[in-house]
């Protein structure tokens, strides 16, 4: 359960603390001469304040890229918790496409997870457009153009107790949206209907920072399924709504962060749930 806490919080934190949406240059570093225990040469992301982004996901004019653990852009394949996905040499995600590499064909969903064949829809859900429909939790939601992959919190914070379904942001990251659903919930909690749990889960962010208000549970319709809304605020500066409910033996999370200005959107978003 602390790590079900704890994952929604960092969402809170994260997004907007690592600043994925980037604002700076391409260098390249060459190695200063051949040999081993020289520097490697690269591609490196350098903000406006001269630092180097750190390992992770990062967007550039609209498109992914990934920075490996050595400071470097990554390009070819790549396995992150699972999955694969592919950089063009540029190291841009190839994403939303069938491309052939090295002589075989491979699809890739919108979210630039390599598919197992070409016209299989990935188990997790698949997208049409702008619109996410999920088989496996029954709900269908839109989000607006140019929303792109979350993947950073994707890699980092899901463990195996937890299954991500969706994970999407805006390009400025002034909006993010992550479902999940807690698989192995304590024997405390399994009695619990969805509102309790989401004032256990109100306790718990609570206790992370004396700044962050915790609003009172509403329950809600969204869709035609009633969740338990957790409102959450963090200094005045961010917004954060969580929507719990039970599917099967699991605790389904729905958790979108967004600045206080683009509420208008993040409602959008949660009343297009189907």
């Amino acid at each position: 359960m602390r790590k079900w806490i704890a994952a929604a919080a960092v969402l809170l934190f994260g997004t907007w603390g690592t600043g994925q949406a980037w604002a700076g240059t391409w260098q390249y570093q060459a190695a200063e001469q051949p040999g081993p225990g020289t520097k490697e040469s690269g591609w490196q992301y350098q903000e406006d304040d001269g630092t180097f982004a750190p390992e992770g996901w990062i967007t550039d004019q609209g498109r992914w890229y990934y920075i490996g653990a050595d400071g470097f852009m990554k390009t070819g394949w790549i396995e992150l918790q699972g999955i694969w996905y592919y950089l063009e040499d540029s190291g841009a995600m190839v994403c939303g496409t069938t491309r052939v590499i090295d002589g075989t064909e491979y699809t890739f969903d919108d979210n630039g997870a390599m598919v197992e064949g070409p016209g299989v829809t990935p188990a997790a859900g698949s997208w049409n457009g702008m619109t996410f429909t999920s088989p496996r939790l029954g709900y269908q939601v839109t989000v607006p153009e140019g929303f792109v992959p979350l993947e950073p919190y994707m890699d980092l914070y899901v463990d195996d107790t937890m299954t991500l379904d969706l994970s999407v942001a805006a390009p400025d990251m002034t909006v993010s949206m992550v479902v999940v659903t807690y698989d192995q919930m304590d024997e405390e909690f399994k009695g619990m209907d969805a509102g309790q749990l989401a004032a256990v889960m109100g306790q718990g962010l609570g206790g992370y920072d004396e700044y962050m208000q915790i609003g009172a549970v509403e329950m809600v319709t969204l869709g035609g399924r009633e969740y338990a809304k957790l409102p959450v605020i963090y200094t005045g500066l961010l917004n954060q709504d969580l929507y719990f409910r039970w599917s099967g033996e699991s605790i389904m999370m729905i958790e979108i962060v967004y600045d206080p200005y683009r509420k208008d959107m993040a409602d959008g978003i949660i009343g297009s749930i189907r």
